[in-house]
């Protein structure tokens, strides 16, 4: 089975869902190949099924380098239910592999995938505004409480004397 998350967007990065249901047969394995998956991504993925299986996520360059045992972007068991996310570590191709070897009967599976951007963490802000900062009043109550974190964080430059120890020499 083969899913184009990446390749139905605009943009390889850009967010897609997709929903499948099939039968994996007892003591065979099926695997749905997942294309144009871009480096960074966030992939959530939920299975559902009417008994035991196991699932593992494997990067094509990963099957191609060790196609006897590679190495797993995820590996678990699937007790009726199961979802796990995962960063997609290199731009590619995916498989998403459901092993019922050990079964005793056929599964009807359930797999719902979801793909979107890796969300960017926001800029630190600079040295200057943390230390202006320090010394606006922002509420009754908040400028003690931004003055012992900031002090906290100050407390470990050279020369600058922690919050304690400058009451205690204050008063």
């Amino acid at each position: 089975m083969l899913l184009a998350l990446g390749a139905a967007a605009p943009h390889p990065a850009a967010a897609a869902a997709a929903q499948v249901t099939f039968e994996v047969p007892q003591g065979k394995t099926k695997s749905m190949r997942l294309r144009n998956l871009a480096s960074g991504m966030v992939m959530s993925i939920a299975l559902r099924a009417n008994g035991s299986l196991l699932v593992a996520l494997v990067g094509a360059h990963e099957l191609k380098a060790s196609p006897r045992n590679p190495e797993t972007l995820f590996r678990g068991a699937v007790e009726r239910a199961m979802s796990f996310q995962v960063s997609i570590p290199r731009s590619g191709d995916y498989y998403l592999v459901l092993n019922n070897r050990r079964g005793s009967a056929p599964l009807k599976v359930q797999v719902t995938i979801r793909t979107e951007r890796a969300k960017k963490p926001a800029a630190p802000p600079a040295e200057e505004k943390k230390d202006k900062d320090l010394l606006r009043s922002s509420g009754e109550g908040e400028q003690v409480a931004q003055a012992i974190v900031d002090t906290q964080q100050l407390a470990a430059r050279p020369g600058v004397m922690p919050l304690g120890a400058a009451l205690r020499q204050a008063y």
